[in-house]
């Protein structure tokens, strides 16, 4: 890509950031607000072999998207000051467009000056249900002073975090990645575009 398209699609990626953020102030407080947050990169690394599984064929190089649903407005569950404790309604992780969504998500965790000493992010997720054993975690790793506080992080600059990647293991073969952009965006509640639609067709019937 050149310097030109490069500076540009910055600068879309930038304005799409921004918006969003503007989107989600303007919204009524202590309403549940859910964001889907999507991070896309590819395959850094891979180790052992799995031909049986749905990402045995994946190599490096292969694109990666991961994306996660999570009310932004819902309280830390961690009493500590220091870090944040938040439930996760949904994750999907995609290797060379191939796509599992979790069937069990942890919780996000975001500590300030962790063991290392850096800010992290984390997310775990077991299992896929791909195979036994499967088992994978987003995580983002800053300096010392990259997260402002322990809340959830919305509106961020990827490229403060040298860590930003996603793990993935299962039967003796390993896959990591690493993010190079992410985007978010509001989406309906759990089980209201099924709300809706039951309303839908209940009201066409009556018709």
């Amino acid at each position: 890509m050149s310097r030109r398209r490069r500076r540009s699609a910055c600068t879309v990626r930038r304005a799409a950031l921004a918006t969003g953020a503007a989107t989600l102030a303007a919204l009524p407080a202590g309403a549940a607000t859910y964001v889907e947050f999507t991070f896309e990169g590819s395959v850094i690394f891979r180790e052992g072999e799995n031909p049986d599984h749905p990402w045995g064929h994946v190599q490096v190089g292969d694109p990666v998207v991961y994306s996660y649903v999570i009310d932004v407005d819902q309280e830390d569950q961690s009493p500590g000051f220091n870090s944040g404790v938040y439930d996760v309604e949904s994750a999907a992780l995609s290797f060379a467009g191939i796509s599992f969504a979790a069937e069990t998500v942890g919780q996000m965790f975001v500590n300030l000056s962790g063991s290392l000493g850096n800010d992290t992010v984390s997310i775990p997720m077991i299992p896929f249900g791909i195979q036994p054993g499967d088992n994978a975690v987003f995580s983002l790793t800053g300096g010392i002073t990259t997260l402002p506080d322990d809340g959830i992080p919305i509106d961020f600059d990827l490229m403060d975090f040298p860590g930003r990647n996603v793990g993935y293991g299962s039967g003796g073969m390993i896959l990591n990645s690493r993010f190079d952009s992410y985007s978010y965006q509001i989406v309906p509640a759990p089980g209201a575009l099924a709300v809706l639609a039951a309303v839908f067709f209940r009201t066409r019937r009556r018709r």
